[in-house]
């Protein structure tokens, strides 16, 4: 349940791109079955074609590497608080690790 930055998926679908992405696709191709991503629960109904954007900006290296970080699941509550009292107010548990 990542939301995109204003303005990212008009871009992508005007046809821009960062160079990386397609490698980054052809990675997550490899991964297929540990790896997959997902809508989250109670994302709401889309568009197939909004979906595959949203997939798109997620592998995009521009928009996905520097937004994410992962903590242990028994401190996600605080990592966000401890962003959000820094100046940090869209800071956001976006997702979980499973086994």
């Amino acid at each position: 349940s990542i939301p995109p930055l204003a303005g990212a998926l008009e871009l992508l679908q005007q046809g821009h791109a960062s160079s990386l992405a397609p490698a980054n696709a052809s990675a997550l191709e490899l991964l297929a079955g540990p790896v997959r991503l997902e809508s989250g629960e109670g994302a709401g109904p889309g568009s197939a074609a909004q979906e595959t954007a949203l997939r798109a900006l997620l592998i995009d290296p521009q928009t996905c590497g520097p937004l994410l970080a992962a903590v242990p699941g028994q401190a996600a509550e605080a990592a966000v608080g401890s962003l959000r009292r820094a100046g940090f107010p869209a800071a956001a548990l976006v997702g979980r690790v499973l086994g």
